[in-house]
């Protein structure tokens, strides 16, 4: 590795050049690094105002702050997300044991609503479709969660409950995941790529209230069946997007624009911070897949 040098980088040393910016290292023979960030980019980064904001200069000295006064750390930390709490923490941890800290007591907050507090006419999600780029503003995004979270709420579904999201990364992914959170219900995330029974086994583990899905994806230029895995994956009702290829929807399922709420205001639910939001999975490679809550 290289050792730190005052001379060759500066007034900091690598490891903190390293850490202030997300760099693509490539190796020479001699193991020296590509590119190095020079003194602007330096005293631009995230990190080193954090660190000058409160008197460091050693980069050492600002870890072992964080460590030894974890409420300070972390309270600098949620006033630099700037999260929007409808109630306030009464003190940032519950608990001294590290394995349970008790995050934030007797807070209520959701925080998708952190998530949309941006200039409405900002771009939120640049997607490229076949038809082209399609960009959505926060203020549209903020609209159709709103219809979701109204539709999750007009199904009968409450606080708590589970939907599975069991599709491509797009923008219909995006509004069902934060309508769900928003709702006060939490997103079971399951890999589109996965066959029906890989699908089965997890939505036997986290009995979703749905499964939103779409009819088709379409990669390499093969249409690939999306709907028809979850359905043979069992018989929890499905959200189907219209993704083309059409569909023969069971009794139980619904399609998308026939579950959404068009018109409705977001009123996101307070939540406190313990709430489960997301449930992520092990690989499952050496046996049924692991759970992993997600607060």
């Amino acid at each position: 590795m290289v050792a730190e040098s005052a001379s060759l980088y500066g007034r900091f040393p690598w490891w903190v050049r390293v850490a202030t910016l997300t760099v693509m290292r490539q190796y020479t023979d001699t193991g020296a690094p590509a590119w190095e960030p020079d003194d602007g980019a330096i005293g631009r980064a995230n990190l080193t105002r954090a660190m000058r904001q409160h008197g460091f200069t050693d980069f050492k000295d600002f870890h072992r702050w964080s460590i030894g006064e974890p409420d300070e750390f972390w309270k600098f930390v949620i006033d630099e997300l700037e999260i929007d709490f409808v109630r306030a923490p009464s003190r940032i941890r519950g608990s001294d044991d590290p394995t349970d800290p008790q995050w934030l007591p007797d807070a209520g907050f959701n925080i998708v609503t952190s998530c949309l507090d941006h200039d409405p006419a900002a771009p939120a999600i640049v997607m490229g479709r076949t038809s082209g780029i399609e960009t959505v503003t926060v203020a549209d995004l903020t609209s159709r969660i709103a219809g979701f979270a109204a539709g999750f709420a007009a199904a009968g579904f409450g606080v708590g409950d589970a939907v599975a999201i069991v599709m491509p990364m797009n923008i219909e992914a995006v509004v069902a995941y934060l309508g769900t959170i928003a709702a006060g219900g939490v997103v079971v995330s399951i890999a589109d790529s996965f066959a029906p029974h890989e699908i089965a086994t997890r939505l036997a583990i986290t009995s979703p209230v749905a499964v939103i899905t779409q009819t088709r994806a379409i990669r390499a230029g093969r249409s690939l069946p999306m709907y028809a895995k979850c359905t043979e994956a069992g018989q929890t009702p499905c959200v189907v997007v219209d993704a083309g290829g059409g569909a023969e929807l069971r009794d139980q399922d619904v399609m998308w624009d026939d579950f959404v709420v068009a018109g409705s205001v977001l009123d996101p639910v307070p939540l406190p911070a313990a709430a489960h939001t997301n449930i992520l999975f092990s690989s499952g490679t050496t046996g049924d897949p692991k759970a992993i809550p997600w607060t």
